[in-house]
């Protein structure tokens, strides 16, 4: 958790000194073989963003590069979830998609993203 911790404060620093914002980093701590409500695909973690920021999860949108994060968002109730290219994404496009997922959007990278889901909401 220390290593994760220093990505995040990393992750932040960077979002601040450009312009961003983070209300809250949500992270699982558990193992897969414990089962719980928070660790992706299930939407644990959606669902408590959600309640603590008052977060309207159908008006919202997931960008990841797993198809665990789609699972995810999907199963949050999300307006709409994205798989970037970047990261595992590419990856994760040669693997067979699973049966439960529905629709989503794929692109290049974040910046895509963003300027496609902008547009989307207009």
């Amino acid at each position: 958790m220390d290593i994760v911790q220093d990505i995040h404060n990393k992750l932040v620093k960077i979002i601040y000194e450009t312009g961003g914002k983070i209300d809250k980093i949500y992270t699982c701590p558990h193992t897969p073989e414990d089962g719980c409500e928070c660790r992706k695909p299930k939407p644990g973690l959606f669902l408590q963003a959600a309640q603590e920021l008052s977060i309207d999860l159908r008006r919202s949108w997931m960008i990841g590069d797993a198809w665990s994060d789609l699972l995810a968002g999907q199963a949050a109730g999300l307006q709409g979830v994205v798989l970037l290219k970047t990261g595992r994404g590419a990856e994760q496009l040669l693997q067979s998609r699973p049966e439960n997922l529905a629709d989503y959007f794929v692109f290049n990278d974040l910046y895509d993203a963003l300027a496609s889901i902008q547009k989307l909401i207009v």
